[in-house]
């Protein structure tokens, strides 16, 4: 006799008001929470394996177990992620952050620049995604402030929460209890039901997040901050390209001035003028080259940029970033870069160059590699299996990197996420039908592998 069979025979030991599979069913929980707290699996597969134990011991019916699998309301939760992604990998944040930000010189106007946008987006993206993208420009913003990350990053997820009560596909909170009525015979919410209550609402929430956030939030420090003295400084050369959308903009106005950890230092033209200091209403032009001096994660997120890419580099959005050390016997010691044939040699791209206890000068180009330097490379994803055992290089390391954005796809990916608002706001295609035609857009132009 299995379990199943020996609580059917026991239903009516009861302690403390509560049967035996009751009893059961809290254990499995408690066990599937603490086994989540010392993380020893995914969240994923606890919480099957506690479905399965739950199914096996017979508290629940199998034609119940794995409803949820099927529950518009998951298919939804699950296609709002994938949109989300799409947004990012195309570039919309990108752009938004930098159009964001603009002038703000303090902490309470870049606050308001950052929550305002994001509880605008949560109203029609998933929450967890939003959070995590902007976690990075939070922490931009409150470097370019010269304030604690702390007084950006709880008000943003705050932002998220409040702006996800405004429609049906802000939270999957919604969508489950639009779910559960409608399979209890009532109507669901429609698309801008919740507004009524959820704009009001996340104005006041905002409101009091831009003005009492700043002075109740603590001043914590920064631990990138407080390491600065020992942050590896780097030359870098970027080319601004022909199609970027910086062409035509200020400095400024492209968000490269008063950078966190980089300093502009001069603009070439591709006529051969020198921009040199660099004014903020300096005009970007077509293949004009950036030269920066910065620390390397700071640098690297110079990648992020529509357009700007390693010097002469066609973008590839398949390639990785990579730092490796010159070593003392390799051909490239006492060579310049362009000299030694870098780029055709080892199919990469010199991104930035650092060398200890000295600052480098001159376009990356006429660099005289020494040993010890270190190069920030632009590569294909084989270039560190093919080149970790070379005599040219005593360290080879992958930097993260997530990839150039697509942004000639971003018209594509809001397209996709107006589709799904739309349709279900607009006519009488079902929340699910509309995330099914969005997940199929988005595939079928690319903006998001299948």
């Amino acid at each position: 006799m299995g379990i199943q069979g020996v609580l059917s025979l026991l239903p009516e030991v009861v302690w403390l008001g509560l049967g035996l599979p009751a009893w059961f069913t809290l254990a499995t929980v408690a066990v599937a929470t603490v086994l989540m707290m010392l993380d020893r699996g995914g969240p994923d597969l606890i919480m099957f394996l506690t479905v399965c134990a739950l199914l096996v011991a017979g508290v629940v019916a199998p034609a119940e177990a794995f409803r949820g699998f099927a529950d518009p309301a998951t298919v939804v939760i699950g296609v709002l992620f994938v949109v989300a992604r799409a947004i990012q990998d195309t570039g919309v944040l990108v752009r938004v952050s930098n159009a964001m930000f603009g002038r703000a010189a303090g902490v309470r106007s870049a606050l308001f620049r950052l929550v305002a946008p994001i509880a605008v987006m949560s109203a029609f993206l998933n929450n967890t995604p939003i959070v995590a993208m902007f976690v990075p420009v939070g922490n931009g913003f409150a470097r370019r402030v010269g304030a604690s990350p702390a007084k950006f990053l709880m008000p943003l997820s705050f932002a998220a929460m409040v702006g996800g009560v405004c429609t049906l596909i802000g939270t999957s909170t919604n969508l489950v209890v639009s779910g559960l009525l409608e399979q209890a015979g009532l109507p669901g919410f429609s698309m801008f039901e919740l507004a009524a209550v959820g704009v009001p609402t996340a104005l006041v929430a905002l409101v009091y997040l831009v003005v009492a956030g700043p002075s109740l939030l603590p001043d914590r420090v920064d631990p990138l901050t407080s390491a600065k003295t020992e942050a590896r400084e780097y030359l870098a050369e970027l080319e601004v390209a022909a199609d970027s959308p910086l062409v035509g903009q200020g400095v400024e106005e492209a968000g490269l001035r008063h950078l966190p950890g980089l300093f502009l230092v001069e603009i070439r033209r591709a006529h051969g003028e020198v921009l040199q200091p660099v004014a903020p209403e300096d005009v970007l032009e077509p293949l004009d080259h950036l030269v920066f001096t910065g620390v390397a994660t700071m640098i690297r997120d110079l990648t992020a940029f529509p357009g700007l890419t390693a010097t002469g580099q066609t973008p590839d959005p398949g390639a990785n970033l990579y730092e490796v050390v010159v070593a003392h016997h390799s051909h490239l010691v006492n060579r310049t870069v362009r000299d030694a044939n870098f780029r055709r040699r080892f199919d990469a791209a010199i991104l930035a160059v650092h060398r200890a206890g000295e600052r480098i000068e001159g376009r990356i180009g006429d660099i005289v590699l020494q040993a010890g330097d270190t190069l920030m490379l632009t590569a294909s994803p084989g270039f560190r299996r093919t080149w970790r055992q070379s005599d040219d290089f005593y360290l080879v390391t992958e930097m993260p990197f997530d990839g150039h954005p697509v942004y000639r796809k971003a018209p594509l990916a809001l397209t996709a996420l107006a589709l799904m608002v739309l349709l279900p706001a607009f006519t009488t295609v079902s929340m699910m039908t509309a995330s099914v035609a969005a997940l199929l857009f988005l595939v079928a132009t690319r903006c998001v592998t299948p």
